[in-house]
């Protein structure tokens, strides 16, 4: 987060990522060196529907580092997972939409890219 004070932290934060249906439902790991302060993702109702969509969101617990000079505010782990489509294999890339939330004294901010796609690893 940009332009924000010392104080207060944030007392909850979230990601969420959207996949498409058509890869059904994603069961995922946290990959070796992936923080506890991220919740592993499960599958999210409760987030905002996107058409032919499922949600996945992550939930963070952990500690904000505070960057005075620039006023940014950084969560202190990163996440790090895996969700892996057994029997067929990414030729092309996937499209996803992804959600991050904060709040902030009281105040939710929400940013939302996509669709963006991800190409396979080469």
């Amino acid at each position: 987060m940009e332009r924000v004070p010392n104080a207060p932290s944030p007392t909850a934060a979230s990601v969420t990522v959207y996949f498409s249906t058509t890869f059904g439902n994603r069961t995922w790991t946290r990959v070796s060196g992936g923080s506890t302060a991220w919740s592993i993702p499960v599958r999210d109702t409760s987030a905002p529907a996107i058409s032919g969509f499922y949600a996945y969101t992550s939930n963070y617990t952990g500690a904000w580092t505070y960057d005075p000079a620039n006023r940014r505010l950084y969560n202190a782990a990163r996440p790090h997972f895996q969700t892996v489509r057994t029997g067929s294999t990414c030729v092309d890339p996937v499209t996803v939409y992804v959600r991050r939330r904060v709040v902030l004294g009281g105040q939710t901010y929400t940013l939302q890219r996509g669709p963006l796609n991800l190409a396979p690893a080469t």
